[in-house]
């Protein structure tokens, strides 16, 4: 752009533009002159009065630079000549947006969104609901708060109590949000495998974070699991969250996002998608949905590696092999799997 009033510098030989030359700090530049409104009639916003651009001496610096003539006030756009219509006013409508007393009130409610261009077939609908809009980034604000909710229900979870939780990041990163605002020490414990972002994440909300390894089986007392357990049991005032086995995990995502997948597809909703890590989201919306229409089909994905799919499809516990996909899957088989599952396919 130009140095002054920003002014768009043409190309070096000045084609599609009609030009006028000007002397800026030493330096030649070609500048375009605005275009003029299409509606007839109408004085010209952006006319510049170019005797307001004239050159110092020995340095030729630009004194002053382009200026507006006149400036339109809302008569001029309230006019119509009969072929054109009235110019719209200047100010659009401003929305009223509530104003929140904490992030913790923005949890839900997140929008969904037509991706069709991505289904390999057109005849399909595809919407995403963008879970990441939550204030922590992801579906797990929903439990984190819902799960400390619970435990303060139940008294449980007492004022300066502690926290403790086995997350691969996303639930540990909404229960380190919900506990710095309502008060509460948390300390999370993650495999090794996990991103460091997350962990750096973690330690940013105010936890703490105590990595395990990734390859060692379910009952070792290393494993990420174990170790929130013992963690608990050596902390006074401590209550694990215990995602894999708290029934508010489901019963929050029953609530809300089973709800709101309903009401933003008018009830349309034929299939529904997603991934499975706790269980959670996936048997709390497919609960809701399948009340609402049996005909709903509720799909699960599992990654190569974990034994939750081996398990839905054969009744059998396998034998799960490490894997570095984050937050998905399972190495065992929690309260949440062995519920009666509404899903179809997995």
């Amino acid at each position: 752009p130009h140095p002054h009033r920003g002014l768009p510098v043409a190309d070096r030989r000045g084609r599609r533009h009609q030009l006028r030359p000007v002397r800026c700090l030493g330096v030649r530049h070609r500048v375009t002159q605005a275009p003029r409104p299409c509606a007839p009639g109408l004085p010209d916003p952006r006319r510049h009065d170019h005797r307001t651009v004239r050159r110092r001496r020995g340095r030729g610096a630009v004194s002053g630079g382009p200026r507006l003539e006149s400036r339109p006030d809302q008569s001029d756009f309230d006019r119509s000549d009969g072929d054109h219509p009235p110019y719209p006013p200047q100010e659009a409508p401003r929305r009223n947006m509530p104003v929140h007393s904490s992030v913790l009130d923005l949890i839900g409610d997140t929008p969904i969104v037509d991706v069709s261009e991505l289904s390999p077939n057109p005849s399909v609908r595809l919407l995403a609901k963008l879970e990441g809009q939550n204030p922590a980034g992801s579906v797990k604000d929903r439990i984190g708060i819902g799960m400390i909710q619970a435990a303060e229900r139940d008294g449980t979870l007492k004022a300066g109590g502690t926290i403790v939780e086995a997350t691969g990041g996303n639930t540990g990163l909404a229960l380190a949000m919900a506990a710095s605002l309502k008060g509460y020490r948390c300390i999370c414990t993650m495999p090794d495998k996990m991103s460091s972002e997350k962990v750096k994440l973690l330690r940013a909300f105010g936890a703490e974070v105590v990595i395990t390894p990734t390859a060692v089986p379910p009952d070792h007392p290393d494993h990420y699991l174990q170790k929130a357990r013992a963690i608990t049991a050596a902390t006074p005032g401590a209550v694990m969250a215990d995602q894999f086995y708290n029934e508010a995990n489901p019963q929050i995502h029953y609530e809300t996002t089973g709800r709101e997948i309903w009401e933003q597809s008018e009830g349309r909703v034929t299939h529904f998608v997603a991934s499975a890590g706790t269980g959670g989201t996936i048997t709390g919306v497919g609960r809701y949905l399948k009340e609402k229409n049996p005909a709903v089909r509720i799909v699960g994905i599992d990654p190569e590696g974990s034994i939750t799919a081996p398990f839905f499809n054969t009744g059998e516990i396998g034998e799960g092999t490490p894997y570095k996909v984050e937050g998905i899957g399972n190495d065992k088989i929690c309260l949440l799997y062995t519920s009666p599952s509404p899903r179809d396919r997995t």
